[in-house]
C-alpha cells in the first residue's frame, strides 16, 4: 500500500483524484487497517480502498478483534470489552498446587500471567494485582502464588467491565487530565514503591475517555512517601505530553512541537505545596524530579496541579491491592467526571 494514499491526520489528500477535506483517523496494524471517520470519509475514501485493494475481510460495526469485543450503539457511542477472552480463561482447580513441586508452579504461574497481561488494554482496575503476580521474589512460596493466581481469575470473571468512548465536545476543546498516584514501600519486603497513572481525554461536554493507564514498580528507591507521588506524577506529565502532541496533530492537522491543554491530579498536598514554593528541597533525587515539574510548568507544558481527595483519585486503584476501583470502573463504563 502506497503511504501518500494515507493520512492519519485531518487534511487534504487527492483520494479520488478529486483533493477532499475529510475528517479521518486509520492506524495500521501489521496487515490490518482499522480505520474512524464521518459519512464522507467512508463513501469516498473507504470504498475507494475496497476498489484498489484486495481485502479479504471488512467488518465494522460489531466485532471482535484480537481478542477484544468492539461495538457501537445507536448513540454513536464505542465499547471495547475482553469478556469473551475472559470467559474463555480456564480456571485453576482448587488444591492443585497441594500435587505440585515449586518448578511447576511458576510454570504455571508463567503461564497464567501471559494471560492475564493482555486484560491490561481493558481492565485497569486490576493491572496493580496483574502486575504483582508477575513479579518473582525470592523466597516466595510459589503454592500461595498459584492460590493467588486462582483468586484474581475468578475476581476477573465476576467482576467484568466494558469500556465506553462517547461524545467529548468540539476538537478545539479536547485537553488531558492526568490523575498520578504512587504507593510507598509497599512492594519487594517494603523497600520498593508503586506508581500508577491515569490520562483521561476531556472536552467541552464534561464526560471523559480514560486513553491511557498504567501500574508499575517506582525504578528506584524512594525514601519518602512524597518522594514516590513525585516520581509518579512526573513520569505521568512526560507521558501525557507526548499523547497531547499527537492530540494537537489530530486535531490541527499539523506537524508541530506542540501539546493539547494538560492538567494534572495528585492526592499529596505536600508535593502540591512543594511545588508552589521556592524552597529548595532536601532530598537530591527528588529535587531533580521537582525541578522538571517546575520546568514543565515554566514552558507552559502543564496548565495546573491541583490536589484532589484519595477518594476521587483515579489512579489509587493502581497502587494498592485494598483501593477501591469503583469510580475508575464508572469513569471506564460511562464516561462520566464528577
Amino acid at each position: 500500500m502506497k503511504k501518500k494514499n494515507f493520512s492519519y491526520r485531518t487534511t487534504q489528500k487527492n483520494i479520488t483524484s478529486v483533493p477532499v477535506q475529510i475528517s479521518t483517523h486509520p492506524s495500521v496494524h501489521v496487515d490490518d487497517i482499522i480505520a474512524t471517520g464521518d459519512e464522507r470519509f467512508h463513501v469516498e475514501v473507504v470504498n475507494e480502498i475496497k476498489k484498489r485493494f484486495k481485502i479479504s475481510k471488512d467488518q465494522e460495526g460489531n466485532f471482535t478483534y484480537t481478542g477484544m469485543s468492539i461495538w457501537t450503539d445507536s448513540k454513536g457511542n464505542v465499547h471495547l470489552n475482553q469478556n469473551k477472552y475472559i470467559d474463555e480463561m480456564e480456571e485453576i482447580p482448587k488444591g492443585v498446587e497441594d500435587r505440585m513441586t515449586d518448578e511447576k508452579c511458576k510454570v504455571l504461574i508463567r503461564q497464567v500471567v501471559g494471560k492475564l497481561l493482555y486484560l491490561n488494554l481493558t481492565r485497569p482496575d486490576i493491572s496493580f494485582k496483574i502486575n504483582m503476580l508477575s513479579r518473582l521474589t525470592p523466597g516466595e512460596n510459589q503454592q500461595d502464588k498459584v492460590k493467588q493466581a486462582r483468586e484474581l481469575i475468578e475476581e476477573i470473571k465476576k467482576t467484568k467491565l466494558e469500556i465506553q468512548y462517547g461524545p467529548l465536545g468540539s476538537l478545539d476543546s479536547l485537553y488531558l487530565e492526568i490523575h498520578a498516584d504512587a504507593s510507598f514501600g509497599n512492594v519487594d519486603d517494603k523497600t520498593r514503591s508503586t506508581a500508577g497513572a491515569v490520562i483521561i481525554l476531556r472536552g467541552s461536554l464534561g464526560t471523559g475517555s480514560p486513553i491511557y493507564w498504567r501500574s508499575k514498580v517506582i525504578a528506584r528507591v524512594c525514601k519518602s512517601a512524597k518522594s514516590a507521588e513525585t516520581c509518579a506524577l512526573e513520569d505521568a506529565i512526560d507521558t501525557a505530553i507526548n499523547i497531547g502532541r499527537q492530540v494537537h496533530q489530530l486535531r490541527t492537522g499539523k506537524i508541530e512541537d506542540k501539546s493539547c491543554r494538560i492538567i494534572a491530579r495528585t492526592d499529596s498536598k505536600g508535593l502540591v505545596d512543594t511545588l508552589s514554593t521556592t524552597k529548595q528541597v532536601s532530598e537530591g533525587r527528588m529535587r531533580l524530579n521537582v525541578h522538571r515539574i517546575k520546568e514543565y510548568q515554566k514552558l507552559k507544558e502543564v496548565d495546573s496541579i491541583k490536589w484532589i481527595p484519595t477518594t476521587h483519585m483515579l489512579a489509587d486503584a493502581l497502587t494498592k491491592a485494598r483501593a477501591d476501583p469503583s469510580r475508575l470502573r464508572k469513569v471506564l463504563e460511562t464516561g462520566k467526571m464528577e
